[in-house]
């Protein structure tokens, strides 16, 4: 066993030049914010690997830009067809990829009332800031059958006077009807409207009963607005350990919510990680770089959760154990990272040709998969 540990060591120490997967090389340069050199292998993980998502990344970088790479709309269209090719559940993907053959198909559709369709429309419409042509789909699609996406729009546009006449209070009523309706995420702005007087007479006390009515068991993100409430003075109930008591729970279900803001960025990626959100557990265990011990609970949690690359960070911290550390290793192989399974395979197949039975077990394992 101790030769097998000094190879397993060995090999550690140099795990990080591994060869890997084009996939895993565009995140791992994407994690650490290398944008431009992550492309090339964005482009091979898509083109060459068929990695949807791969397609998905590389046609944002040039539909939005990033620094250092210029917008270019024809070449985001043909990465988000092929991502679109490749997953055509992908809404972004496809939406963008063939907009003009889904716009033909909508105007179509709408024409016949089709409410769902109108509301894709009058969503692609503002988009592309054509506010006008935007709230009459909207209007339309709302009216016709209450489509989620029309209606959203609708208020939207009332209450900022796009495409229409600013009118707080039809963007009340309809605010009002998404969140009645079951459209929860609405529900939080209508609280904004009762607490601060908008579009209805201002009633504190009722706005905080719209939010306790859907946090946290039919929308937990409105805690977090119930956590504002009781966060300033304005409402006159002011509550600093509720608020954060509130905010914590929001952020537990959204980790990119204002709650996890507002309880700092190491704190709420530990919060998601409670909550079984894998990539939070790995993205907490990167802000204890100078924490073995935390780190490794990270790691640990995020390869329990089924992320690979937290069993492959806790194997590089548990080089002092090599049985641990194959057996993070064997994780991250069985949750399909095929650089760990090469790995294994390498460093269990030398210390088997050196007589070691430990390395040969470990070689019949990686085979059978058990």
């Amino acid at each position: 066993m101790r030769k097998l540990g000094f190879i397993v060591f060995a090999a550690l120490l140099a795990l990080s030049a591994h060869a890997r997967t084009n996939e895993s090389m565009a995140m791992e340069l994407r994690v650490d914010g290398k944008i431009i050199e992550s492309m090339p292998f964005e482009h091979e993980a898509c083109v060459k690997d068929k990695v949807w998502s791969s397609c998905k990344q590389i046609g944002s970088y040039y539909d939005f830009g990033r620094p250092g790479v210029a917008s270019d709309p024809q070449k985001a269209i043909m990465y988000y067809r092929l991502c679109c090719d490749l997953n055509d559940q992908d809404k972004m993907c496809c939406e963008k990829g063939y907009a003009k053959e889904l716009k033909e198909k909508r105007e179509a559709a709408c024409k016949a009332n089709d409410a769902a369709s109108c509301g894709k429309l009058a969503v692609s419409a503002y988009d592309k800031k054509d506010f006008e042509a935007s709230f009459k789909y909207a209007k339309k699609g709302c009216e016709l059958g209450k489509d989620e996406d029309a209606c959203t729009y609708l208020a939207y546009m009332y209450y900022y006077g796009q495409g229409v006449e600013k009118n707080y209070e039809k963007a009340f009523e309809v605010y009002n009807g998404l969140c009645e309706r079951g459209v929860y995420s609405m529900c939080p702005t209508v609280s904004f409207f009762y607490t601060d007087g908008i579009g209805v007479k201002k009633d504190i006390k009722k706005g905080k009963e719209v939010l306790e009515k859907i946090c946290p068991d039919k929308y937990p993100e409105a805690c977090g607005s119930l956590g504002e409430l009781y966060e300033s003075d304005k409402y006159g109930m002011k509550d600093e350990k509720k608020a954060n008591e509130l905010f914590s729970i929001a952020c537990k279900h959204n980790r990119k919510s204002k709650a996890c803001e507002k309880l700092g960025k190491t704190t709420s990626e530990e919060i998601a990680c409670e909550n079984k959100d894998p990539h939070s557990c790995y993205m907490a265990a990167n802000a204890y770089q100078n924490d073995p011990q935390k780190m490794l609970y990270y790691y640990d949690k995020a390869c329990e959760y089924g992320y690979s690359n937290g069993c492959f960070g806790a194997a590089a911290l548990s080089q002092q154990d090599a049985k641990k550390a194959m057996e993070y290793a064997y994780k991250a192989c069985k949750l399909h990272r095929v650089d760990a399974c090469e790995w294994l395979m390498q460093i269990s197949t030398q210390a088997c040709q050196a007589g070691n039975q430990e390395g040969c077990n470990w070689v019949e394992r990686i085979k059978t998969g058990k």
